[in-house]
C-alpha cells in the first residue's frame, strides 16, 4: 500500500512540474507577443515611472535628454542591477557628456556585436554590468568629475591608465 501511494505522489509531483513549466512558457510567449518582440519595434510605448526614469517597451531607462552626444540612446535604469553596478549606471545618466567623451578600453567599439560609440554606449545596454573595464572607467570618470576635472582632463587620465 505504501508503494502505491509513493508512486501516485511522484506522479502528482511530475504533473505539477509539467503544468508549471507549460504556464511559464505560455507566459513568456504572451509577453513576447504583446511586447512586439522587443528590439527593432519602432512603436515604443513610453511610461514615466520615476522623476527621470521611463519605461520603453517594458524596459526601464533614463533618457539622457541630449542630442549632442555620440550615444543618443537612453541609459538602463540602475534598478536592474545591484547597488555597486547600479550606482555607476546612475552616474552615467548624471554625467552623460563625460562618459560619452571616453573611449571604452574593453574595445567594445571595435566589436561588431556591440557597435558601441563610447563608454556611454556600454550603459545603454547591460554590457557595462558584466565588464570590469567599463565599470572601472565609469568610477574613475565620476570621481574625477567630482574633483572638478574637465572632460578633457578625465579623458587624458583614462587614456594614460588604459591605453597600454
Amino acid at each position: 500500500m505504501a508503494k502505491k501511494n509513493k508512486g501516485k505522489k511522484e506522479s502528482n509531483q511530475t504533473t505539477i512540474l509539467i503544468t508549471v513549466a507549460v504556464l511559464l512558457l505560455a507566459g513568456m510567449a504572451g509577453f513576447l507577443f504583446t511586447s512586439g518582440g522587443g528590439a527593432g519595434d519602432s512603436t515604443a510605448v513610453e511610461q514615466r515611472v520615476a522623476s527621470n526614469t521611463v519605461v520603453v517597451d517594458g524596459v526601464k531607462v533614463i533618457p539622457t535628454g541630449r542630442d549632442d552626444l555620440l550615444e543618443t540612446g537612453p541609459i538602463l535604469s540602475p534598478d536592474y542591477f545591484d547597488a555597486y553596478v547600479g550606482r555607476v549606471y546612475r552616474w552615467a545618466s548624471e554625467i552623460p557628456k563625460t562618459f560619452d567623451s571616453l573611449y571604452c578600453y574593453c574595445r567594445c567599439k571595435e566589436n561588431p556585436r556591440f557597435k558601441h560609440k563610447s563608454l556611454l554606449s556600454c550603459f545603454a545596454d547591460n554590457h557595462a554590468s558584466m565588464c570590469k573595464t567599463c565599470l572601472d572607467e565609469g568610477i574613475m570618470a565620476h570621481e574625477m568629475n567630482g574633483q572638478g576635472k574637465t572632460d578633457k582632463e578625465i579623458r587624458a587620465a583614462v587614456d594614460a591608465r588604459y591605453a597600454n
